[in-house]
């Protein structure tokens, strides 16, 4: 929430106030049901919404991971903050990946301490990197033969070093699902980064960046100084896409990129230079 925000909307728009309702709160505090039909509209929002980071060392298990106090700052461990694993037992986390073992058609344990499948957990950290929005409908079809070799290979391998870092949106979950009980009567429409330039290492990782004067400087870790850099995740649409079918399968959801998106509804041949470039489809 941003009052000053907030102004600058008012001020903006100041000929139609009759008409709009200001509401100064974060999605996650909405608490109003609303039966009539709208759209929600969220501009590059996905993208600035905290994840939860997981961790599956060579020792199998898999981990949830906290930023927490370093009480013994030393030359070596300069740092603020420093992480810590903990076995996966936040239940917004453990929420998001049995929806996707769900979907997958895998044991909704194989990842936990207890219920820990090897085999199972490789196949399912495959598809949290590799979705596949097309599961069921495929499973006769050439594509789903044809994936089917690259997820039997992830089934009895493992895991390479890079993909042992995952950051998942659980806030992304979080939303869909205040969505699905405050507003069910509403559509959705995203529009988000599913890439980033100069992000962290690991499947889906951020970019933490600050701005000084017009030069943009990344750092290294998320836990770089707090309120100096700015955190962005990519959105994997593939991913949310399972999320809201899996809440509401009653709602189609799609996918387009900007491309597909402006080959569809623009007028893309208004746009085009004379030198064949096209600003809607190349930038």
């Amino acid at each position: 929430p941003s009052t000053n925000f907030i102004k600058i909307q008012q001020e903006t728009l100041k000929d139609h106030l009759e008409k709009i309702e200001f509401v100064n709160k974060s999605i996650l505090d909405w608490k109003m049901n609303r039966e009539d039909i709208g759209i929600v509209i969220g501009m590059e929002v996905l993208d600035n919404l905290p994840h939860d980071k997981i961790v599956s060392p060579t020792n199998g298990n898999w981990y949830e991971v906290w930023a927490q106090d370093n009480k013994e700052k030393s030359n070596i461990h300069p740092e603020d903050k420093i992480q810590r694993l903990k076995n996966i037992s936040d239940p917004i986390i453990v929420k998001y990946l049995q929806i996707l073992a769900r979907y997958y058609q895998i044991p909704e344990d194989c990842f936990s301490k207890d219920g820990y499948d090897e085999r199972f957990a490789n196949l399912l950290w495959h598809y949290i990197a590799n979705p596949y929005v097309n599961y069921e409908t495929d499973m006769f079809s050439f594509n789903k033969i044809k994936r089917s070799f690259t997820d039997l290979f992830a089934y009895y391998s493992g895991k390479s070093s890079l993909d042992m870092v995952s950051y998942i949106p659980t806030y992304s979950l979080m939303v869909l699902e205040i969505l699905k009980e405050k507003l069910p009567n509403h559509a959705l429409l995203f529009a988000d980064f599913d890439s980033l330039d100069d992000a962290m290492p690991g499947n889906n990782g951020p970019l933490v960046q600050r701005t000084k004067g017009v030069e943009s400087l990344e750092a290294l870790s998320f836990l770089a100084t707090p309120g100096e850099f700015d955190i962005f995740f990519p959105t994997s649409f593939e991913n949310l896409l399972i999320l809201s079918e899996i809440l509401q399968p009653k709602k189609k959801s799609r996918f387009l990129s900007t491309k597909q998106f402006m080959r569809k509804y623009a007028d893309c041949k208004a746009t085009r230079t004379k030198l064949g470039f096209n600003p809607l489809l190349s930038d």
